[in-house]
């Protein structure tokens, strides 16, 4: 089946992320609603997929206004912010079915200085009113922030273990340093001492740091790769859509 990908706005409303280059150096502007409602119906598509980075409360509830009339469903990527809370069910109802949630951390220490903008004492409540709507949650988790320790990472794998009831998917990465994030620009203040840039012969350079304290790359690759069955036994959906994240809307369990 048809899955379209639609984004709904200029850039991300948020653009705090230390670790993130998606969103543009441009002014945030939405779309308009009803040039976004055209595209659905001319496709002919029950199925959507929102691609933007980041999507505010407000508009989720003008997009879900938007979507309840056309019979559809969509997926989206959102921050577990307490402000969604008691609007969930009225989401499933106009047809969202899945989210990819950025909670990125257990440790609210490391969430901080990612500048995620979340408190994990908030996110277990967020995942639960989700799940208990019929919403599928993929969580998003980071591994190796720079200067985040074992134990750190230990906390992040016990609170998804935890809250692995109203989780269906854990979409796990380790942190790569990237061109012209925030961190990039001011790695003395992320704890990075050294930047090493490789040249490739066609992709762009790969770039490799070392923290001054907690675990490096490797060692945060080594640990995940240490628990990888724990977080698959998180998992109630196939590992299949973590490559594949829209995909499970024409997913039947």
């Amino acid at each position: 089946q048809r899955i379209i990908p639609i984004k709904t706005c200029s850039t991300c409303f948020y653009k705090q992320c230390t670790f993130c280059t998606h969103y543009a150096d441009v002014p945030y502007l939405e779309f308009n609603l009803e040039n976004i409602k055209k595209t659905i119906i001319n496709s002919g598509a029950k199925h959507v997929y929102f691609i933007d980075d980041m999507i505010s409360r407000q508009r989720l509830d003008a997009l879900a206004q938007m979507l309840k009339p056309l019979n559809v469903t969509w997926w989206c990527q959102l921050r577990p912010t307490k402000d969604l809370r008691g609007h969930l069910q009225e989401l499933y109802r106009s047809g969202l079915r899945s989210i990819a949630w950025g909670v990125e951390s257990g440790n609210q220490r490391i969430l901080d200085l990612m500048k995620k903008g979340t408190k994990v004492e908030d996110i277990p409540a967020i995942l639960e009113e989700s799940h208990n709507a019929g919403i599928k949650n993929m969580v998003y988790a980071m591994f190796g922030f720079p200067t985040e320790t074992k134990d750190e990472f230990m906390e992040t794998l016990s609170f998804l273990k935890r809250n692995s009831a109203s989780i269906d998917l854990v979409c796990t990465s380790v942190f790569g340093l990237q061109k012209r994030s925030p961190i990039y620009k001011n790695p003395l203040q992320f704890g990075i001492t050294k930047v090493n840039l490789h040249k490739r012969t066609v992709l762009d350079e790969k770039i490799t740091y070392l923290s001054e304290s907690g675990l490096q790359n490797q060692d945060a690759k080594d640990l995940r790769r240490k628990y990888k069955l724990t977080l698959r036994n998180i998992h109630k959906v196939p590992q299949v859509f973590d490559y594949f994240k829209e995909q499970i809307l024409v997913f039947e369990t």
